[in-house]
């Protein structure tokens, strides 16, 4: 066995019996304030994609819906959070 090897099989090893901890995660949904809200709108099969509201940017000035059209979004609806900061 070569070096290389050997230390691919220590650290696997190695690895296996290092117990590991999740401690904490963090996450952000559209149209949910938590982890359960989110699931629910998955099980719900909510639509969270919606419309670019006229608060994020004005849609005629950045809409067209020609994808090779420069300078602008061929793209109207994205998913939103109300802690999305622009």
């Amino acid at each position: 066995m070569n070096y290389d090897d050997w230390l691919l099989q220590n650290s696997v090893t190695q690895l296996q019996q290092t117990p590991v901890a999740i401690i904490g995660m963090a996450c952000i949904f559209p149209q949910a304030s938590s982890l359960q809200a989110y699931w629910e709108n998955i099980i719900g099969k909510v639509d969270c994609i919606t419309e670019v509201p006229p608060s994020r940017w004005k849609i005629d000035e950045y809409y067209n819906p020609d994808p090779t059209s420069p300078d602008k979004t061929y793209c109207k609806r994205q998913r939103f959070h109300p802690r999305d900061r622009l």
